[in-house]
């Protein structure tokens, strides 16, 4: 998958590139007031007992990106550094020997977006839809020593926009966007049972300001 998907990023920039030499494209950055939206559950090594969860959390992830230019837009969207998304921890326990405080921290990791923009006749309104590729990154302190591995997601991202542009070669952005991501189920290694926990549910909801030029 991941191969694939660094195949079809190289695919993308080559053709952003190779279409600059003979038209204008954009490059620019973002920054994104993201409100995050997750629920799970988990089920319990010894009792197999379910134990469900929700979380909200907003934060600010600024991401890069390239796209090109006219009133249907291509574009690739990259955020180069992984940014939390969810934190959490309980003291709850399974047993006398796995008592104490387990904490969970989840972060979203290589984040790219492929989308297209279609302006609105011509005025500076725009309509956005594209897809998603993120790792979803677990970093936990588990009483039991069990660790949780990574995992790679897709998503549906769809939006509306303003677009305007100022002075000879210089644009911005403001956008409401949010993508809907498919659901994972992360197992446990490192202990002596298996406590899957199981992402159901997940979406962020977004309100962007963009800045970019056209070259």
């Amino acid at each position: 998958m991941m191969k694939c998907l660094k195949v079809l990023v190289i695919a993308t920039f080559s053709m952003f590139l190779g279409a600059a030499a003979v038209q204008a494209g954009s490059i620019g950055i973002r920054i994104a007031s993201t409100n995050v939206s997750a629920s799970g559950n988990e089920t319990l090594k010894t009792s197999g007992n379910v134990t469900n969860h929700s979380a909200d959390k907003t934060t600010t992830i600024p991401s890069f990106f390239i796209e090109g230019t006219g009133h249907f837009r291509l574009g690739l969207d990259f955020i180069p550094w992984s940014a939390e998304v969810g934190s959490g921890q309980n003291t709850g326990d399974d047993d006398l020997e796995t008592s104490g405080t387990n904490k969970v921290t989840a972060n979203f990791k290589n984040h790219i977006t492929l989308y297209a923009e279609k302006t609105i006749s011509d005025s500076p309104l725009y309509v956005k839809v594209g897809v998603a590729h993120v790792t979803v990154e677990t970093d936990d302190v588990v009483s039991t020593g069990a660790k949780y591995g990574d995992e790679n997601i897709k998503g549906f991202t769809y939006g509306i926009g303003v677009r305007k542009e100022f002075g000879e070669s210089a644009f911005f952005k403001v956008e409401a966007s949010k993508t809907d991501y498919d659901s994972a189920a992360f197992k446990s290694t490192n202990s002596d049972a298996v406590t899957t926990v199981n992402l159901t549910e997940l979406d962020t909801t977004q309100l962007s300001i963009s800045l970019g030029k056209t070259f």
